[in-house]
């Protein structure tokens, strides 16, 4: 086959262009974007305004200068929120159609977990993932009796230190129906309202407490997710971590993730209708 090609004159003459070549959003704090943009200089004039248009208003708008040839990159701080807009370079230009480059941004949805109000559990969940714009997950506190599984409002995770009868067939049901647990068990636990929730999912918790200062770890599975941020040279030493109190857990069906010296479970991952339980014998204490 042949191919011919057919110039066609759309213009004459020296023509000043910029253009708006690229643009990039990024998180920069409690829920501030930065956006930054490239500002190319193709020929012409070098004094130059980009202006940002939100929601059909320019909400910002700087002046500076580039030489022909070059290109400068250019800010503007933007909320963490649904946005649809687009950056303008405005100049002496003959060549209006790459002056804009258009934007939207539907912020990720953060996974809500709730945690027990109970003993230090509370608090050291909140220090171990704080309310930061640059995680995904968010952590709500709440107390025994407003632990909501409504379906507008489901959880990721559920962290509860402590089962009370009247919430156990809820949380069962949530489990179930593929919600997850995590379950770090305090000294003071209701072992009994604890394996009445567990029932069926192949892990029992004994009543009695083995009592030991100096219980250390031996083993943890760092290629399991939870423990996947350890895997580094520097945080996958737990050699030095002692426990001083514990509870015996029973695994007849499950993953065990770490393990005790002495062989006893540390962790252990099971499954509950459609949900997942993850137990901690030691807890956060």
């Amino acid at each position: 086959g042949h191919m011919r090609l057919h110039p066609v004159v759309v213009g004459n003459g020296d023509w000043n262009n910029v253009s708006v070549d690229a643009l990039a959003l990024r998180p920069v704090g409690q829920q501030i974007l930065q956006l930054r943009t490239r500002i190319k200089n193709w020929q012409g004039t070098k004094a130059l305004t980009a202006r940002l248009w939100l929601d059909g208003e320019v909400v910002d708008a700087k002046t500076f200068s580039v030489l022909a040839g070059h290109a400068s990159q250019i800010r503007f701080d933007v909320p963490e929120r649904i946005l649809q807009g687009f950056v303008e370079v405005s100049g002496d230009d003959g060549l209006a159609g790459d002056n804009r480059f258009y934007f939207t941004h539907q912020p990720a949805p953060k996974h809500q977990v709730l945690v027990q109000k109970s003993g230090p559990l509370h608090r050291l969940m909140r220090a171990a993932v704080p309310d930061v714009a640059n995680l995904s997950w968010q952590v709500n506190v709440v107390d025994t009796g407003n632990l909501n599984f409504e379906q507008s409002q489901v959880p990721a995770v559920v962290v509860v230190g402590d089962v009370r009868s009247e919430m156990l067939t809820e949380l069962r049901s949530y489990i179930q129906a593929g919600g997850g647990l995590f379950l770090p068990l305090q000294k003071k636990a209701d072992v009994q309202q604890l394996n009445k929730l567990l029932q069926g999912s192949g892990i029992e918790i004994d009543e009695a407490v083995i009592e030991n200062a100096q219980v250390p770890i031996s083993w943890v599975d760092l290629k399991h997710r939870i423990f996947y941020p350890f895997r580094g040279a520097k945080f996958n030493d737990f050699s030095s971590v002692r426990y001083n109190g514990y509870h015996r857990l029973k695994v007849d069906s499950g993953t065990v993730l770490a393990r005790f010296e002495g062989d006893d479970v540390m962790m252990a991952e099971t499954s509950l209708g459609q949900g997942k339980i993850v137990i901690w014998a030691g807890g956060l204490e």
